[in-house]
């Protein structure tokens, strides 16, 4: 095996290269100690979900019921006072939930399913049409309603062509 190495004398080389050549490690240190104070800044070890929002027409003080979808199982309560929702739990990631009142009747009114994960959440409606509520904040909640939206779609258009079929 053959191998050579070429070397060039430093006082041949033009200053404004070996600027360039100090620059360059300069610049990639600068590059990873920036990328480096991005990821610690940003990197939340809580996972916590926080659902902050106005629910017109509560009670003064009035209690919703937040259950696992998948355990089907109660997790917790939380009072809205004065209309103020604040209530924070841990969570450590996107999760479907049931929100529901206390009278919790008819799934058109005292119901909302929704997913949840850890983040900043808004939810804002009034509280006689759970159903309706409208959550900011979950991209999960997001992505859930856009899909019911087409699938809703797909099932109208479906529906619409059995019909025009049996007219014929």
């Amino acid at each position: 095996m053959i191998g050579f190495s070429l070397v060039i004398p430093y006082d041949t080389i033009p200053s404004n290269a070996t600027n360039h050549f100090q620059r360059e490690p300069m610049k990639a240190q600068l590059t990873l100690l920036i990328l480096f104070f991005l990821i610690v800044s940003c990197r939340n070890d809580e996972k916590i979900c926080h659902l902050t929002g106005f629910i017109e027409n509560a009670p003064d003080t009035t209690t919703l019921f937040l259950a696992d979808w998948e355990k089907e199982t109660l997790l917790d309560s939380f009072q809205i006072i004065n209309g103020i929702l604040d209530y924070k739990f841990p969570l450590t990631c996107a999760k479907k939930f049931y929100l529901h009142n206390k009278r919790n009747q008819y799934p058109f009114r005292d119901q909302k399913f929704l997913w949840l994960e850890p983040s900043e959440i808004i939810i804002n409606g009034d509280f006689e049409y759970l159903r309706n509520l409208k959550i900011k904040g979950s991209l999960s909640q997001t992505e859930f309603e856009n899909y019911n939206l087409l699938a809703d779609n797909a099932i109208k258009q479906n529906n619409e062509l059995k019909a025009s079929d049996n007219r014929m």
